[in-house]
Order: C-alpha cells, then sequence, then structure tokens
C-alpha cells in the first residue's frame, strides 16, 4: 500500500507495509492537519483569523442546501493565506464563480486560451 501527499506542486510518495500501517500513517497525517490548523487557526489562537476553524468549515459546508456556488467559492477563496473574508467577498460580489473570475483574466491576455494551472494539470479557458 502506498498514499500521495501534493506538497505545492510536487508530490511526496510515501510506502507503506501494508494496510495496518498504511491506516497508521493516515491517522497520525489526520491528527497533524488537526492540531496545526487547531494551533494556527482556532478561535482563541488570534482574533482577526484568516482562515475558518477545520470544524466551522465542514459545519458550514454541511447543509449544501443552504450554500451557493458563490459561497462554495468564498470558502475556497477563504484558504489562500491572507485572504480575509471581507475580501472574497468583495471578489465574489465582482466574480460570484470561478468560471467569472477566469474569464476576466483571459480578457487580460491578448491570445486567448488562457491556461490556468490547477495542481498538476492545465486547464485552458476559452472565452467567446
Amino acid at each position: 500500500s502506498c498514499f500521495t501527499t501534493e506538497i505545492l506542486e510536487g508530490f511526496d510518495v510515501q510506502r507503506t507495509t501494508g494496510y495496518s500501517d498504511t491506516e497508521s500513517t493516515y491517522g497520525h497525517l489526520t491528527l497533524s492537519i488537526i492540531d496545526y490548523y487547531s494551533t494556527n487557526f482556532s478561535i482563541g489562537a488570534n482574533t482577526c483569523r484568516v482562515c475558518l476553524t477545520y470544524d466551522e468549515f465542514v459545519k458550514k459546508c454541511c447543509d449544501p442546501k443552504k450554500l451557493t456556488v458563490s459561497d462554495i467559492f468564498a470558502l475556497q477563496l477563504m484558504q489562500v493565506p491572507q485572504v480575509t473574508e471581507e475580501t472574497a467577498i468583495a471578489v465574489i460580489e465582482l466574480y460570484p464563480t470561478l468560471v467569472s473570475l477566469a474569464r476576466a483574466y483571459s480578457m487580460l491576455v491578448s491570445s486567448p486560451p488562457f491556461p490556468f494551472k490547477f495542481k498538476s494539470r492545465t486547464m485552458f479557458i476559452m472565452v467567446s
């Protein structure tokens, strides 16, 4: 068994000896992520938080009937370091979806398609 974690644009592949080792590794990884976000982004850690806590993010995402595409886009924007809720709201007022923001960026370049890099794939957005 093995699992892959993405680190920026590269990959760190960790090989394990079997299911039990993989499960243990995932457990340690999960606890490390929870500890990191609890320490750095918890309600008491900082009065001017940039990111939601993990529990707040999950709670906000759990009720899909209350969320719009713009709401999800705003949540995604707020996961970017130093993008506050106010900044995300300002962005979605002008560009309510990722596609609308991509179209605006594509108009800035002289020759579409404008390539956008998402994880390890390149996506070309054609705007007509």
